[in-house]
This record gives C-alpha cells, sequence and structure tokens, in this order.
C-alpha cells in the first residue's frame, strides 16, 4: 500500500476563518501585538489548534498555540512554543505550519527564526494535544525566510510526519533533494 497523506479539515472560507481564528486571541506576555495574519489553523476529530506569531516591542516574535476541544467554542490557555527570535521582521515573515493527528493526540509545529544560534526552519512537537511542547529542533539552517508545511502520513506499516520547505535556486537554506521540495520525515 503507498503513502496516503491525511489532510486536516482546514477552514476555508474566509469569513469564518477570521471570525473562528482571531475570537479572542489572548494577550502573550511581553509581545505588543499578534501577527493576525500568521493565524494558522488545523481541526479533526472535533479538536481545533492555532498556532500564530505575536511581536515584540523590538520586532522580534513569539510563536504560539492554543487548542479547543469544541471547534473554536472555548479555548485553553496558549502555550509559548517559541521564544527564541531574535530578528528583527515583526510580522512580515511566513506563518507557522501546524498539523494536528487526532489519532496520537500529536501537534506538529514547522517555523522560520532567527534565533541566536542561527536562524533557519525550525520543528516543535506536542504529544499531549498541545498541552506542552518538546525543545524545538533545526530542520535547516539559512538566513532566507522560509515557508514550512508539516503533514500527516501513513503507510502500510507506519504513520509519520513529512516537513515540507520550497526551496528557490540559489537558496542558502539546503542542498535540494527533490525538484521543488526539501523533505525530512520523523517517525511517529
Amino acid at each position: 500500500m503507498g503513502r496516503r497523506f491525511l489532510s486536516p479539515v482546514a477552514v476555508r472560507d474566509p469569513d469564518a476563518r477570521s471570525a473562528i481564528v482571531s475570537a479572542n486571541l489572548p494577550p502573550i506576555p511581553g509581545t505588543s501585538a499578534p501577527c493576525i495574519r500568521s493565524i494558522r489553523t488545523a481541526r479533526n476529530a472535533g479538536q481545533l489548534f492555532r498556532a500564530w506569531w505575536s511581536s515584540r516591542s523590538d520586532s522580534s516574535v513569539v510563536l504560539s498555540m492554543q487548542g479547543s476541544p469544541d471547534g473554536g467554542g472555548t479555548w485553553q490557555p496558549p502555550v509559548e512554543v517559541e521564544p527564541r527570535d531574535r530578528g528583527r521582521r515583526g510580522c512580515d515573515r511566513p506563518p507557522p505550519g501546524i498539523s494536528y493527528d487526532a489519532t496520537s493526540g500529536y501537534v506538529h509545529l514547522v517555523y522560520f527564526i532567527e534565533a541566536s544560534d542561527g536562524a533557519g526552519v525550525f520543528f516543535a512537537h506536542s504529544m499531549d494535544k498541545g498541552r506542552m511542547f518538546h525543545s524545538p529542533v533545526p530542520v535547516v539552517y539559512g538566513s532566507s525566510p522560509s515557508v514550512a508545511r508539516v503533514a500527516d502520513m501513513e503507510t502500510a506499516s507506519s504513520s509519520y510526519s513529512r516537513i515540507q520547505i520550497p526551496l528557490r535556486p540559489g537558496s542558502e537554506s539546503c542542498s535540494r533533494t527533490r525538484r521543488d521540495t526539501f523533505s525530512i520525515s520523523a517517525g511517529k
């Protein structure tokens, strides 16, 4: 049996997305404003998750995530996923990629930051429906902001997540391993 991509049910109607995604968006300590255009969602089995950037006064950002057990009716307290950004891009950065696997309860995030140890795309995951995230790991280093996606996949024998980063010709982020994407698979 071949690979099968599991697609989270996305909120596609712009008006509905805006109403659900930004409704009651909480303030994040140490930040001055949320980056509304960066909000991304993942939904499956009644659970809705949203991840977004919030800008600090120095234009660095914090990545936060929140879960809702009832499709956006109520929200759990936000979890700070990534506070290490030291860039000066503010909200002018790629949005995070988010995926939720209802079978395992895992929430996966992939995003670009400019950390003190180097700029690049990082991956963080939660194994308890977003209540706590494990330390982020670098996927690829490079100073060019990169949009990244994470998708859950299944094969006949395993389930895993795949991170996809579109490449640009001459990109300093990494060498091309496929025609137009760089992929890393992490076992679940």
